[in-house]
C-alpha cells in the first residue's frame, strides 16, 4: 500500500477487526496473508518477532489457569502481524506528513514530530538488535536470553540517552510546537482494495458465523 493515509486507516480498522472476536483475529490473518508481503516481511523483520514470545508465555499462563489463553494468543498474534506490518511498511516523513493533512500544521505537525521520533528510535533499536545478532555470531555464541539480556540493557539505556540528545537538539534549536508541512501522497493499484476488504473484515469479525450463513442462503 503506497498511501500512507489509506494504509493508517486499513490498519486501524484490521486492528480492530483483531481485537473483535477469534473469528475477526483470523480474518485479520487472512488480510495480512492477502495484502501484505507475508513470509517475506517476517524475513525482513525477525527481531521484531521477539515481541512475540510475552504474548505466548501469557498465553499458556491463561490456558493452565482455566482462562481462554487460545483466544487471547490468536487475537494477539494478528495483532502482531499487523504492526508488524505497520512498522515494515513506514518510511520517514510519512507519519508527520499524515498528522499535517489530518490535523494542521501547527497540531498535526507537533504530533506528526513526537510520532516521527519514536518510530525513528524503534528503526533504532532494531538495527542494533542486528548488530548484536552478528556480534554475538561473529564470537561463536548462540542467541539466548543469557545472552540478550546485559545486550538489551545497554540498548535500552542508549535509547533513552537518545531521546534526550534529541530533546537537547529541539530545545537548542528554539522549538516551541507547530510547524508546516505540505505533504505529498501517492496511490497505489490494492490500496483502496486492501482497505474495503478490511472494513468488510471488520463487519464479518462482529456478525456471528451463523448469521453470515444464514445472509448468503
Amino acid at each position: 500500500m503506497q498511501d500512507p493515509r489509506i494504509r493508517l486507516f486499513a490498519i486501524i480498522a484490521i486492528s480492530g477487526c483483531a481485537f473483535i472476536s477469534v473469528q475477526g483475529a483470523l480474518l485479520a490473518i487472512l488480510w495480512w496473508i492477502l495484502f501484505t508481503p507475508g513470509p517475506a516481511l517476517l524475513r525482513r523483520a525477525r527481531p521484531l518477532l521477539w515481541a512475540g514470545v510475552p504474548v505466548a508465555i501469557v498465553a499458556a499462563a491463561m490456558s493452565l489457569t482455566g482462562e481462554d489463553g487460545l483466544s487471547y494468543g490468536i487475537r494477539l498474534a494478528g495483532v502482531l502481524l499487523v504492526a508488524i506490518y505497520a512498522f515494515s511498511a513506514w518510511k520517514p516523513g510519512e507519519f508527520l506528513g499524515v498528522c499535517c493533512w489530518m490535523l494542521g500544521d501547527r497540531r498535526g505537525f507537533s504530533i506528526g514530530l513526537a510520532g516521527e521520533m519514536a518510530l525513528t528510535g524503534m528503526q533504532f533499536l532494531e538495527g542494533e538488535v542486528s548488530r548484536v545478532r552478528t556480534a554475538l555470531r561473529l564470537k561463536g555464541q548462540a542467541l539466548s536470553w543469557r545472552t540478550m539480556a546485559p545486550a538489551a540493557t545497554g540498548l535500552v539505556v542508549t535509547l533513552l540517552a537518545r531521546a534526550e540528545d534529541q530533546a537537547d537538539l529541539l530545545m537548542v534549536r528554539g522549538y516551541t510546537g507547530g510547524g508546516s508541512g505540505c505533504p505529498r501522497f501517492s496511490r497505489g493499484t490494492w490500496d483502496f482494495t486492501a482497505l474495503g476488504a478490511a472494513i468488510l473484515f471488520i463487519f464479518f469479525a462482529i456478525m456471528p458465523v451463523r448469521d453470515i450463513f444464514i445472509l448468503l442462503q
